[in-house]
Parts: structure tokens; sequence; C-alpha cells
């Protein structure tokens, strides 16, 4: 992943942006003003892990509210080199049940630290080409300060302890499962699935 540091469309169904028009079994009579704001801007947070391309757009788009000043961002993206190699790629998976699940645990977290109001959280899986993104976190809050700990917060957070696997390719055909040396559970893994996935790849000691 770059040091630019700061989905589930294969698994669970598309993210769309909310449509701005009312349904026919709106109500006529409505909040007005700032109570209206509230009520339609309850609190989000949105995870997925997907193959398909991040938009950064999108995604911070997600995360847009009158009720806010800023949208912080992270995006990670593929770097060409390692330790001397030319990487022409990364290839990611992930134990998903268990990954979406870590990650709303962080998003749990961040909102007991901070005021923000969106969280949105996606991660690409299978091929991530050079300088594609691979994870693009958005979070807005009324202030600024709030959301940038909080997209800072988050990253470190999925890099310790959520069950993502990276493999680096590398233009002389060859290929190296990476372990996160952050990750809490890269020390041995108690849930079954996830323990499995580590072995196939000589990642659990």
């Amino acid at each position: 992943m770059s040091s630019l540091e700061i989905s589930n469309s294969c698994f669970s169904p598309e993210t769309r942006l909310p449509s701005s028009r009312q349904s026919a079994g709106d109500s006529a009579s409505e909040p007005s003003g700032n109570d209206a704001d509230e009520v339609q801007e309850k609190p989000k947070d949105i995870v997925q892990f997907t193959a398909e391309k991040l938009s950064v757009g999108e995604v911070s788009q997600l995360v847009v509210s009158p009720l806010c000043g800023a949208v912080s961002l992270f995006v990670g993206t593929t770097r060409n080199n390692f330790e001397g190699k030319k990487v022409i790629s990364l290839e990611y998976e992930a134990y998903v049940p268990m990954a979406e699940n870590e990650i709303r645990k962080i998003c749990h977290d961040i909102r007991q630290k901070w005021p923000v109001r969106h969280i949105a959280v996606f991660h690409r899986l299978g091929l991530v080409a050079v300088s594609e993104a691979s994870t693009v976190i958005a979070v807005s809050s009324p202030h600024r300060a709030a959301s940038l700990e909080a997209v800072s917060y988050a990253i470190d957070s999925l890099k310790a302890k959520v069950p993502i696997w990276k493999k680096e390719i590398y233009e002389e055909s060859t290929s190296t499962w990476k372990r996160n040396k952050e990750c809490f559970w890269a020390a041995g893994c108690s849930t079954s699935d996830a323990l499995i996935f580590c072995e196939n790849r000589n990642l659990c000691y």
C-alpha cells in the first residue's frame, strides 16, 4: 500500500448514493429546517469489500452531510516497489464475515471517541494495479479535527485488527504473501476459517 497514507459488490448488494426524490408513500407534512436535516441524516456506517475499482469521489460523496463542514479521506494505493523489487500489482483476499465485523467495531469505537456523522470504509479484493486504490476511508464531521483524527485511527485500526491478506506480485514473475506485522491475529488465529486462510499462506506463527 502506498505511503499516500493516509466493498462487497461481489459479496453484497452494491451501495448506491441516496435518491433525492421522495417515494410515493412519503408524508405530505415533514419537519423543516434543521429538524428535517436531523431526521434525514441519521449516522451511517458503510462497509464494503469489492473486486471493482474504487472511486474516491463516490465514496467521499456517501458521507457528505449538510450538517457537516468537513469530509476527511484516506486513500491507500499500490506503489511500484518494495525493498528494491519492482511491484506490478497487489492481490488482496479477506475473510469477509470477520473483516466486516471488525470494521464495524472500529466504526463504533470512532463514534465513542469523536463527534463524526458518517463513516465509509471500502476495500478492494483481487488484483490491484500500481497507482490504483486498494482502500478508501471517508469520514464526515461538523469540524475538521474530528474527521481527520478519526480517519487516521480507522486506517491504523484496520491494519491492526482486520483479517486482510496481501500478495505482492513482482516483475520477475515471483510473488509473496505479506502478513501485516501490526495485526494482532497474525501471531495466532482464533477463528477456524481465518486460521485456514493464514495457514494456506504460511502467515500464522
